[in-house]
């Protein structure tokens, strides 16, 4: 065809204006397809919130269960807090506790409270907003461990006898956590209710989180724990005793 057009021209002639045809049409070609690229609608980015919140391309981070988080009121944390606890669910547990403080309670008596916690039942009953601090009233219906366990005196006793010879420091969760091992017929335990008030407070971002360092919350610990701190207070004083 551009042979054709340019008949009679030399043969010199005809290669060079060929050549600067093409070259005018792969530009209006690039020309083109930038226009169109730039018509289309460029792709979205979430860009990471001021509050440090997760972004879709970054699911695995706790900023979506924040968001969620951001939602509950004082008394749907604390039931949330519970359920985790009872499905010994320690990842869902520290989201609704400080990041810092989140779990230290539970991983200090894991092997004590693990195996019964899957009898934890709870209410909650009222619930008390003051500016940024809350206090939501539970009931808790747990396995009570002095029952469970009965009378430790005498294994108290050789248990300090022996760590004084080894010249160390009784661990009375390592004591109990042995103990434990020897229970068999969980499901027929005796449970024991226990009433406790539960501390919250509002974090930077607005959420209601499970207040970790008030040592109020002990009372709390001490109920979802089945009377826990009620046995290491008499294994204490079985200690005392012994000095």
């Amino acid at each position: 065809m551009l042979e054709e057009r340019f008949e009679g021209a030399p043969v010199k002639s005809r290669k060079t204006l060929i050549k600067t045809i093409l070259i005018l049409l792969l530009a209006v070609i690039v020309v083109s397809a930038m226009i169109i690229t730039g018509a289309e609608d460029p792709a979205v980015h979430t860009p990471p919130s001021e509050s440090g919140q997760a972004t879709p391309e970054d699911p695995t981070q706790n900023g979506e269960d924040m968001r969620i988080a951001g939602a509950l009121s004082p008394t749907d944390v604390v039931t949330g807090l519970m359920r985790a606890v009872r499905d010994w669910d320690m990842v869902a547990a520290a989201r609704l506790m400080p990041p810092e403080h989140g779990g230290i309670f539970f991983e200090t008596y894991r092997d004590v409270l693990a195996p019964f916690v899957f009898r934890l039942e709870f209410d909650a009953n009222v619930e008390r907003i003051t500016g940024s601090h809350a206090i939501v009233e539970v009931s808790v219906y747990a396995v009570d461990l002095q029952s469970a366990f009965g009378d430790l005196s005498e294994d108290a006793a050789n248990y300090l006898l022996h760590r004084e010879l080894a010249n160390s420091d009784p661990s009375w969760p390592e004591f109990l956590a042995h103990h434990t091992l020897a229970i068999e017929d969980i499901p027929s335990l005796i449970r024991m209710k226990r009433i406790a008030p539960v501390h919250l407070v509002l974090d930077e971002n607005g959420n209601w989180m499970f207040d970790a360092q008030n040592p109020e919350n002990e009372s709390f610990y001490n109920a979802i724990g089945g009377g826990v701190f009620d046995l290491i207070e008499r294994l204490a004083q079985i200690e005392a005793a012994e000095e």
